[in-house]
């Protein structure tokens, strides 16, 4: 089974920042939202033209779904998915049936989507790191307190589906001012929010902004 990290945070936070050290020759990247990705020349769209391309961005979890499943079938050097915006696959799905009657429906079905792909992610092959960036918003926990938590769209995901709790670790993007620098970094957990990670996986309640680190802390975790 792959191994499967939630990153949450807010917009310019770091979350697509936090893959700057992952290798683009082993790495795929796919995005459910319409900006481009902030590096140069690192990731080509893939094509049937371009088999070996590393970025996708589709408005549709079925075509995410089905661009992973080709890449890590035939594509043995890659080792880590990046699903970045992740939040906006739900808000297509909602956009393109908006004037549907049944209401309710709708949100079913984004659910049900939601949990489809988790399963489909942690199905994939064992050497396969995945990482769902995902934005947050501020929500009200089991006790009735507020919490940070991952952005999602209607009350059947928020009241039936425990996001957060199908993946292990969920971490936050945050970010900080030294002097003159703006520091980003992982909070592994959090008082006040869905974050949360295995005892000793990480050095710390703060850790580095960076996916490469997270995916090698995992790996010896669970070797």
């Amino acid at each position: 089974m792959a191994r499967i990290a939630l990153i949450l945070g807010e917009s310019g936070s770091g979350k697509s920042r936090s893959s700057k050290n992952l290798p683009p020759d082993e790495t795929f990247f796919v995005t459910g939202g319409i900006q481009d990705l902030p590096y140069k020349n690192s990731y080509k769209p893939l094509t049937k033209k371009n088999p070996k391309g590393n970025f996708l961005r589709t408005e549709k979890l079925t075509e995410a779904a089905k661009a992973i499943d080709w890449v890590v079938k035939n594509r043995p050097e890659v080792k880590y998915i990046v699903i970045d915006d992740n939040q906006y696959f739900s808000m297509f799905t909602y956009v393109n049936r908006a004037y549907e009657r049944d209401y309710y429906s709708k949100f079913v079905d984004i659910g049900v989507e939601l949990v489809q792909f988790a399963k489909f992610l942690k199905n994939l092959r064992d050497d396969i790191t995945v990482f769902l960036l995902n934005h947050v918003e501020t929500g009200t926990s089991a006790m009735g307190n507020e919490q940070i938590q991952a952005k999602t769209l209607g009350k059947f995901v928020k009241e039936k589906i425990t996001y957060e709790g199908l993946f292990q670790p969920v971490l936050l993007c945050d970010k900080e001012t030294e002097g003159e620098d703006t520091v980003h970094f992982f909070w592994t957990k959090l008082a006040g929010s869905v974050v949360k990670a295995p005892e000793d996986m990480f050095d710390g309640q703060k850790i580095p902004n960076d996916l490469k680190l997270v995916a090698d802390a995992m790996d010896e975790y669970y070797s």
